[in-house]
């Protein structure tokens, strides 16, 4: 998440006689929220650069082969292949069925959205939180924990919005359940996980959600706008 000038420095003041470069530049890019900076390039990291020259890794060691497949479609031309040894191992509960086989789901949740108006600890101004949402994410993560028998240890709730996972934090803490980790995305990133709930926040009424979306609508309803994106890492 370096920008290329603090990726460059500690090269310039080390002097070092070959440079090796590990990393993903489809993942987050550096955060700059300055409008020049950014027509000057400065969200271009130095990965990204060279990334032509890349010699690119396909072979994933991690996620259940049908997680895999949407980043391998999406991003990375289909090529992206699982490890014998991970195509091999349990993965995990059959929750529902064919969920072994799926191990994805999306839970279309109609809840209000909040916004901050002003930063504090739980979270910097425009942060947002859905307190319809938390309700359900803690319900199915102590659900895991109780009737599934799953590790607390093995359950991560992650939301790009600081103030959600705060009231999410609140709400296991008020359940009894204060040993479930919740994080943001960027501080969870590189971390492994058994079981992951996804928090979302953002909701709107189907009334107000645009077919052909301008680029107002979509800065101001899907995802992080420039605005708060720098209020969600303070």
């Amino acid at each position: 998440m370096c920008t290329e000038p603090e990726n460059v420095l500690p090269l310039v003041t080390n002097q070092p006689q070959q440079v090796v470069l590990v990393g993903d530049h489809k993942q987050l890019r550096p955060i700059v929220t300055e409008d020049m900076a950014k027509k000057l390039g400065m969200e271009i990291s130095l990965l990204e650069r060279y990334e032509k020259k890349a010699m690119m890794l396909t072979l994933q060691y991690r996620m259940h082969p049908g997680i895999c497949q949407f980043p391998s479609d999406q991003f990375y031309q289909k090529r992206l292949e699982t490890a014998q040894n991970v195509l091999e191992r349990p993965h995990g509960l059959n929750i529902w069925p064919g969920s072994e086989e799926k191990p994805v789901v999306f839970c279309h949740i109609v809840g209000t959205e909040e916004r901050q108006t002003v930063s504090t600890a739980e979270g910097g101004e425009q942060s947002r939180s859905n307190l319809d949402e938390v309700e359900q994410v803690v319900r199915m993560a102590i659900t895991l924990v109780v009737r599934h028998l799953v590790n607390p240890a093995s359950i991560l709730i992650i939301s790009q919005y600081r103030a959600q996972c705060s009231e999410i934090t609140k709400s296991l803490k008020d359940k009894g359940h204060s040993n479930i980790t919740v994080s943001t995305v960027i501080v969870s990133q590189g971390s492994e996980w058994d079981y992951v709930l996804f928090s979302t926040v953002r909701s709107l009424p189907r009334v107000e959600i645009e077919e052909k979306p301008s680029q107002g609508w979509l800065l101001s309803n899907l995802g992080l706008s420039p605005t708060n994106t720098k209020s969600m890492w303070q």
